[in-house]
């Protein structure tokens, strides 16, 4: 017997997976880790916006509050992305959720228009859900910095945050 096959799949599989990705990098010109890291900028950025507008718009808060809100942000943002060049994403992450413990309502969970069905969206999916709940703890930390919100509070503007981005989703 010439060739045996194991696990069932074919000899050649291997190869096509390293041309695949050669041809996706040549076609985009990007790699794999540089185009979720994107989509995770992306989703911040977007999920940021979302917020400030659910603010703006559904809660009334000033447009002062809006500019302290935007720049304790920022340099929370600063702040853990400091902590995560020394200490790691794991212990930063560990970080931000004890600082939000008594005011975040609980894990936020971006909204899902489809489910993935593929390794690469998966990934990508994972990559976008893990940037949104460190985005809506540093969202909340600001937030309740600023403003002084609770959890109740904290809940309702997430939820008018998601409808937001929801909205935008399919707008495009």
């Amino acid at each position: 017997m010439k060739g045996k096959r194991r696990a069932g799949y074919p000899s050649y599989y291997s190869r096509n997976v390293i041309q695949q990705a050669e041809h996706r990098y040549l076609r985009t010109g990007k790699t794999e880790a540089r185009r979720i890291e994107e989509k995770r900028r992306e989703t911040e950025d977007e999920l940021a916006d979302c917020f400030l507008t659910a603010l703006q718009e559904g809660f009334a808060v000033p447009e002062e509050k809006i500019e302290e809100i935007k720049s304790r942000v920022n340099q929370i943002s600063r702040s853990c992305r400091e902590m995560e060049r020394i200490q790691g994403v794991k212990q930063a992450q560990e970080l931000l959720k004890k600082q939000t413990e008594g005011f975040m309502p609980e894990r936020f969970s971006l909204p899902l228009d489809q489910m993935p069905r593929k390794a690469k969206e998966l990934n990508e999916l994972a990559a976008v859900r893990s940037a949104a709940e460190a985005t809506a703890q540093i969202l909340a930390l600001a937030a309740h910095g600023v403003m002084k919100y609770n959890a109740d509070e904290l809940h309702a503007i997430f939820e008018a945050t998601k409808s937001e981005y929801r909205r935008r989703e399919f707008a495009e």
